[in-house]
């Protein structure tokens, strides 16, 4: 979803791409939030992964649950907005172990290892948020 909006909140399995306002996501849980960002650009991404792969999921049909099939359209929707690759820089946040019933310690790990992956294969700069 690319949008122009003052505020655009993004759900569980979703995203949003924006080059004014301001995107934001809340109740990340045990899920991890991928911000991206151009600077120059002032273009800014914001996917909200619920899983770290489609193995682990029976319906695929919505790319925004897994940071591989969801960071290749937020990064090309930024670039019709005017972003770079080259210029753009990754935050990510999330990934708690809320409970034994919300989510094992493994499968948060693999969360992250995914979005960590998925992030290095783009050669996207990346860090935690603060």
């Amino acid at each position: 979803m690319t949008a122009d909006a003052s505020e655009i909140r993004v759900k569980v399995a979703d995203y949003a791409v924006a080059s004014t306002g301001v995107i934001a996501t809340i109740g990340l849980g045990s899920c991890v939030a991928i911000a991206l960002y151009d600077p120059t650009a002032r273009v800014g991404g914001l996917a909200h992964i619920l899983l770290p792969d489609e193995s682990m999921s029976r319906d695929r049909s919505n790319p925004a649950k897994f940071p591989a099939t969801i960071l290749p359209i937020v990064l090309e929707e930024m670039r019709r907005l005017g972003a770079a690759p080259r210029r753009v820089r990754a935050k990510i946040a999330g990934g708690a172990s809320l409970s034994a019933y919300t989510a094992t310690i493994d499968q948060v790990a693999n969360r992250a290892d995914a979005v960590h992956a998925t992030l290095t294969n783009y050669s996207l700069s990346f860090s935690a948020a603060p």
